[in-house]
């Protein structure tokens, strides 16, 4: 109520606005992570023989059950160091 009294009809600013998030990554983390998902889809995946409808002609690769969500992102923490 105090902010509508002081500002007016106005939507609240995020506190973050124009500052970088503590968990962003920069840009070489996000290639290498990337990279090992491509690699792992290609080496482990199981490939559909042609892209579903309504999507941009690439084919979907499943990745297997084998590797966990969990299992997933501790590899990739590994992989992209803390900033």
């Amino acid at each position: 109520m105090t902010h509508m009294l002081e500002h007016g009809i106005v939507p609240r600013n995020h506190g973050n606005l124009g500052r970088r998030p503590k968990h962003a990554l920069c840009f070489d983390d996000v290639q290498r992570v990337v990279a090992y998902l491509l690699n792992c889809a290609e080496r482990e995946g199981i490939h559909l023989p042609a892209a579903p409808r309504g999507r941009d002609n690439i084919p979907s690769t499943y990745l297997p059950a084998s590797t966990s969500n969990s299992t997933c992102s501790r590899i990739i923490s590994r992989i992209v160091r803390p900033t």
